[in-house]
């Protein structure tokens, strides 16, 4: 399994930020938000404020509204129309599995099984050896 260093960990920050990515090194939650039309472009602002709040604070820094617990050990988080499924590592690290848009009062169950797959897929590649971390875009 292969993920991406989304947001690195702020100098007085808590979290260090990445998205799991495809076996090309492709990495969905960046693709998807950035392949939004431009109608979603402030959801997709907000999203990405939320996400680097919790890289400064924790959840603990977010309202419920922008961040509460779908499924065992996923949390999601909130902005605007957009919302992006995750999950915490050791060291500090928030792995964010995907992204989508919001469709009704409750996330979907197909989005919680595929964020349960990915982090289940995540800590077995950790415990196997086989997780490789991706630089961010600019090379980092």
């Amino acid at each position: 399994m292969k993920i991406q260093t989304v947001l690195e960990k702020p100098k007085r920050g808590r979290y260090s930020v990445y998205a799991v990515c495809s076996n090309r090194g492709d990495c969905e939650l960046l693709d998807f938000l950035y392949d939004l039309d431009n109608n979603l472009e402030k959801s997709r602002e907000a999203l990405l404020a939320t996400i680097s709040r919790a890289a400064s604070h924790g959840r603990e820094g977010l309202s419920v509204q922008k961040c509460h617990n779908i499924a065992d050990e996923i949390f999601q988080f909130s902005g605007g129309k957009l919302r992006a499924a995750w999950f915490y590592d050791k060291g500090s690290m928030i792995i964010c599995t995907h992204a989508y848009q919001k469709t009704g009062n409750k996330t979907k169950v197909a989005d919680k099984k595929r964020a349960i797959a990915a982090r289940e897929a995540y800590f077995e590649a950790k415990k196997n050896g086989t997780l490789e971390i991706l630089p961010d875009e600019e090379g980092t």
